[in-house]
């Protein structure tokens, strides 16, 4: 069983925010990012947006402000950084995000 808030805690304004209202200015390096999906999976919802139930579908981590990158690993085994803003407007519903303080 994984402990509750072991990869941070919720950001306030980023925990549970659809991908058109993102502020990427409160993103931080070393952010734990979770792109959320409406389509249900065997657990809790991670976050209620207007009503509607969101689940996690893929993780990664805030990897460069300056340049806006999202670390994360990709089919075949690989990792790669790419520009999040892109990333996140053609895969995902929304995002929820961690922080360690």
């Amino acid at each position: 069983i994984i402990a509750k808030e072991q990869l941070g805690k919720p950001v306030k304004g980023l925990d549970g925010i659809l991908t058109e209202n993102i502020d990427f200015s409160k993103l931080k390096q070393g952010d734990v990012i979770y792109l959320l999906s409406a389509n249900e999976i065997v657990d809790k919802p991670l976050a209620e947006i207007n009503g509607k139930k969101y689940w996690p579908w893929h993780t990664g981590i805030y990897s460069n402000k300056e340049k806006n990158l999202f670390l994360h690993a990709a089919p075949l085994n690989k990792v790669i950084e790419q520009n999040f803003k892109d990333y996140i407007q053609q895969t995902s519903d929304g995002i929820f995000v961690t922080r360690f303080y």
